[in-house]
């Protein structure tokens, strides 16, 4: 199902500059980064996109077996999918045996994983560090260190999936602090055990970074680890931003976790709150103000954030006391002791957050993937041991919510993902009509800039292309597609059409979902709108100033 609705989606956002990648890959293996990639304000050398490669390798891969097709190709995405179906699962089983199946389904559909698919790095990610972490459990449990070398290669590989992934090598020393089982052996040998896991992800990780910096001169990592620092003050700003979107992302977890405390009533409650605040998001007139609205209407109350916040403490709070309801249990002599699971999975939790804050350069819904997986676990765990009594039932009326926040935020984004397309083709379409033969150039990113290549339609590169008398331009509006900037000079003349794409809700997830801390807001606004100018004189277009 996540694999289908993934497939209905044409590329969007980041998915071109991977896909660049991954069709470098298929041309030349061993020289994955070897070409120029336009994706900013100026082409530059194909290392200095972050992109690290072994989930580009399986695109490049795909590309060769399958085609240069993307939709083809999104089916052959199918084995990440699998491979994180299974390794969550196998976590659940582990941890919340009674409610593993309920809640897998209710993470595939949840609005955090298949909005954030795509050809995107972050689930692949994801599906490598949970692996390593069950390869390693594994490990402890029957004290083999082969499982354990291969966690850690396992995590090498989720580390050069996305750096992010790195966060699975310190949970390897978490496991081995705190996981404590009848089968386990002594902590020095846990200890021992994830040693070899860490070296194991280090050589995978080191090596790769060796043949690069052999390859092109410098490391990929390197380069992108310098070029994100950002001072405290940029993190702290972090903070107003994780909690909105954990108030986007979060309530699923925390409506499980409200059925799994038995509280019924505070169950109903908190889904009304939910069901109240998107309707008001929808039906309360004005802008949202995410990261890339800028048509902001004068509104005082900004209804999404309002809410957003509102549900970020409630399923936070919800999900801090439910971690801290199983975090000890009483012993035979009536005495509180803590339980593994408990302090593993806060020990887990805190990781997530202070990586969100170490590693995120700006606000996204992917950024809070970890944090909300870890709260779905908690919540997996008191579905489980806090409804013993209770039947089936009551597990699977616990993740309907959630699921359908899910549904609801998988239908607007596969809509949304349509516009940019259409408008390149409604363009095209049009300039074709006037002059058959006629040379097209085009500015954007994104979506945008993929169907407008298919077509064979020319990047503007400022200071650097010329487009001649006659040529045509077609151009997105900036607050609606990522572009290269340039100035709008004379010689470019009036619009000779323009089109405006509307969808039937003023709501949107592309792109706040990805660049923002609003995972959905109201957008009364066109989605999509594109002019298309004929050129009047020979020109270079600058860049903006």
């Amino acid at each position: 199902v996540a694999t289908l609705i993934n497939a209905a989606k044409p590329p969007l956002i980041d998915d071109p500059a991977y896909y660049a990648v991954g069709r470098q890959i298929a041309k030349a293996p061993l020289d994955p980064y070897g070409f120029e990639q336009f994706w900013y304000n100026q082409p530059e050398p194909a290392n200095h996109i972050l992109g690290p490669p072994v989930f580009l390798y399986w695109l490049g891969l795909g590309i060769r077996l399958v085609g240069d097709d993307p939709v083809r190709l999104k089916f052959w995405l199918y084995p990440v999918v699998a491979l994180f179906s299974s390794a969550w699962f196998a976590l659940l089983r582990r941890l919340a045996r009674p409610a593993a199946m309920p809640v897998l389904w209710l993470t595939l559909l949840s609005p955090v994983l298949i909005p954030n698919l795509n050809f995107m790095l972050d689930v692949p990610a994801a599906a490598l560090a949970l692996t390593s972490l069950v390869v390693f459990l594994r490990a402890l449990e029957r004290n083999q260190i082969l499982f354990a070398l291969v966690a850690g290669i396992v995590a090498g590989l989720a580390a050069q999936t996305k750096y992010t992934g790195g966060l699975s090598w310190p949970i390897f020393v978490l496991a081995a602090l705190l996981v404590r089982t009848s089968q386990s052996p002594g902590r020095w040998r846990r200890l021992l055990l994830a040693g070899v896991a860490l070296l194991g992800a280090g050589i995978v990780f080191t090596g790769w970074e060796i043949y690069l910096w052999q390859k092109y001169d410098e490391s990929h990592f390197l380069f992108h680890f310098r070029d994100s620092s950002s001072g405290w003050l940029h993190k702290a700003r972090l903070a107003p931003s994780l909690l909105l979107l954990l108030g986007a992302m979060l309530p699923p977890a925390a409506a499980a976790a409200l059925m799994g405390l038995r509280w019924q009533r505070g169950f109903t409650v908190f889904c009304g709150a939910m069901l109240f605040g998107y309707a008001a998001i929808l039906l309360i007139p004005g802008t949202s103000r995410s990261a890339w609205a800028d048509k902001v209407d004068q509104q005082r109350i900004d209804v999404a954030g309002a809410v957003f916040a509102v549900l970020g403490v409630a399923a936070g709070a919800i999900t801090i006391f439910t971690a801290v309801r199983f975090f000890a249990r009483r012993d035979a002599k009536n005495r509180w002791r803590a339980t593994w699971p408990g302090m593993f999975l806060a020990a887990w939790l805190a990781l997530e957050i202070a990586g969100y804050f170490a590693l995120t350069p700006f606000p996204a819904t992917r950024r809070v993937l970890g944090i909300v997986l870890i709260g779905t676990l908690i919540a997996a765990r008191m579905l489980s041991f806090g409804m013993r009594r209770s039947g089936h039932g009551l597990r699977w009326l616990a993740i309907i919510p959630g699921c359908a926040i899910g549904l609801l935020y998988n239908a607007l984004n596969v809509r949304e993902s349509y516009l940019q397309p259409e408008a390149v083709r409604t363009a095209v379409h049009e300039i074709r009509a006037r002059e058959p033969n006629a040379r097209i150039w085009f500015v954007g990113h994104w979506g945008f800039q993929f169907e407008a290549e298919r077509l064979g339609l020319m990047p503007v590169v400022p200071n650097r292309s010329r487009l001649e008398a006659g040529d045509w331009l077609v151009w997105p509006d900036h607050t609606l597609v990522n572009q290269q900037e340039i100035e709008a000079e004379p010689p470019l003349g009036l619009p000779v059409a323009d089109w405006d794409f509307r969808l039937p809700l003023p709501l949107r997830t592309i792109p706040p979902y990805y660049g923002g801390a609003l995972g959905l807001e109201r957008w009364p606004h066109p989605h999509m709108a594109v002019r298309i100018y004929r050129v009047e004189q020979s020109w270079t277009p600058p860049a903006a100033k």
